[in-house]
């Protein structure tokens, strides 16, 4: 909700100065969500007449290195994302894409 306001108010660009489309987004406020779209991106974003905004967020199911690496976080899966990811460069994973579609509410003026 925050990027798509960020978005809205024009504070999304490119490097011409144009407001982006499409951008990567990084999800911060869940674990899970961190964990399934961190890194994500949204597309096709479109206001609506009626006041809603509508848009698309892709990802990819993969894994990587920054779950692999001790950092003191009792939470973090270092063992099961450093089997996953040697299985998935091992060919053993598919990967798979993510594409969910949303819908924001018209943004309430003291948000």
């Amino acid at each position: 909700r925050n990027a798509i306001k960020k978005w809205q108010n024009g504070e999304i660009r490119d490097k011409e100065g144009n407001i982006k489309n499409k951008f990567v987004i990084c999800v911060n406020d869940d674990v899970d969500t961190k964990r399934a779209l961190n890194g994500c991106t949204v597309s096709g974003i479109t206001e609506n007449p009626d006041g809603t905004i509508t848009a698309w967020i892709w990802d990819k199911w993969d894994f990587d290195n920054e779950y692999t690496e001790k950092d003191g976080n009792s939470q973090n899966l270092n063992l099961p994302n450093k089997i996953a990811l040697e299985l998935q460069n091992a060919g053993v994973f598919e990967n798979f894409q993510i594409l969910v579609p949303i819908t924001i509410k018209p943004f309430d003026k003291t948000f």
